[in-house]
């Protein structure tokens, strides 16, 4: 197991609560890529592939294009574009980009039944999906309802990069 896979179980697919316990199946997938889009890590399921695929065009056409799934959630995260006539495919799912914030080249994702945040860091793409259908070790679903966001974090320190994706409930704003 490399360095990054154990990012892969201990960060990005459970949270560490309050009291100590870990939440387990935060995330559906979690990925770990460099900035060209080549796989350091990934969660079990998840195939970030290179296929051809096949769509009509704007004129009705059938038309073929390379998906290359890895090189694709890089080049979102970086420039908040995909670079596919496809679009952002992930497993060969279809996901679109919601929001993308270039300052901290953050990108969230759409798709049916669930979504993704990305984030480009200083070394690496990471990368966590989350699946309405499925529930996390507490019995809720993962992204739970509009009071809860999935949110990537990354902290740089002068040794480790540690990469974490949470779900946590927004705030309440502090009375004053």
């Amino acid at each position: 197991m490399s360095a990054w896979s154990k990012y892969i179980d201990g960060y990005l697919l459970s949270k560490q609560l309050g009291d100590g316990k870990w939440l387990q199946k935060v995330c559906e997938h979690a990925a770990i890529l460099d900035q060209k889009g080549n796989v350091l890590a990934k969660s079990a399921g998840l195939d970030l592939k290179a296929y051809d695929y096949e769509f009509a065009n704007d004129e009705g056409a059938s038309e073929k294009t390379l998906v290359e799934e890895g090189k694709i959630l890089a080049q979102v995260a970086l420039t908040g574009e995909s670079p596919c006539k496809a679009g952002i495919r992930v497993n060969n799912q279809k996901y679109m980009l919601v929001r993308y914030e270039p300052g901290k080249k953050l990108a969230y994702l759409s798709k049916v039944g669930g979504g993704a945040c990305l984030m480009a860091t200083k070394t690496v793409i990471v990368f966590g999906s989350y699946n309405t259908s499925l529930q996390m070790t507490d019995g809720k679903s993962q992204n739970p309802g509009p009071v809860s966001y999935t949110h990537l974090r990354a902290h740089e320190t002068r040794h480790d990069l540690v990469c974490r994706l949470l779900l946590e409930k927004k705030k309440k704003k502090k009375k004053k």
